[in-house]
């Protein structure tokens, strides 16, 4: 899950057409409209807008293993990745490299009290400060949360939940990641 910040890009126009879009289907789901053209041209044009969205953020960043450990698929290397120089790997080798640095520097693989697992004042269960693991989800999507706010206006926060077919990957860039050769956060 990523939290989206305006940048100035086009990115958070089209983030603001899709909540349009959002309210417009919302409006009309809860409401009973005998004209529906206006809604339906806001839910459309939302729908782009979110696509356009979810593809910029596919491109630029992934949470998605090729051979995900637990498929029992994948071999741990002899030398840790990380060892390796990113210049000395022929590029017959370069997509095992990549699997082997996302699974041995890019998964969040265990939760312990001692390092991620809090307790919210207000519950009683442990929970990972990371959110691990995460849903597995098929298909990138921009989604809209009611944020509380004081008054009567009601306000949405949009979040991008992506594609993700590995609990417990962190987001990543394959280039970044290939060339850094170690963890890389990106919030």
């Amino acid at each position: 899950m990523i939290h989206l910040v305006q940048n100035g890009t086009g990115f958070d126009t089209n983030v603001k057409t899709a909540l349009k879009g959002f309210l417009a289907q919302k409006f009309k789901d809860e409401n009973d409209c005998s004209d529906t053209t206006e809604l339906d041209q806001y839910i459309e044009a939302g729908k782009k807008a979110a696509d356009t969205v979810c593809q910029y953020v596919d491109w630029l960043l992934s949470t998605v293993n090729p051979n995900p450990p637990d498929e029992d698929m994948w071999i741990r290397p002899e030398v840790h990745p990380c060892q390796r120089s990113h210049d000395d790997i022929p590029e017959h080798e370069k997509q095992s490299d990549y699997v082997d640095l996302l699974n041995m520097v890019q998964r969040h693989t265990r939760c312990s009290t001692s390092y991620c697992l809090r307790k919210k004042s207000n519950e009683t269960e442990l929970k990972c400060r990371f959110h691990f693991p995460f849903d597995i989800c098929p298909k990138t999507k921009l989604e809209f949360e009611k944020v509380h706010t004081s008054g009567d206006n009601e306000h949405y926060q949009a979040k991008i939940v992506t594609k993700r077919n590995d609990s417990r990957l962190n987001n990543h860039q394959q280039l970044q990641l290939q060339g850094w050769r170690a963890n890389c956060d990106i919030q």
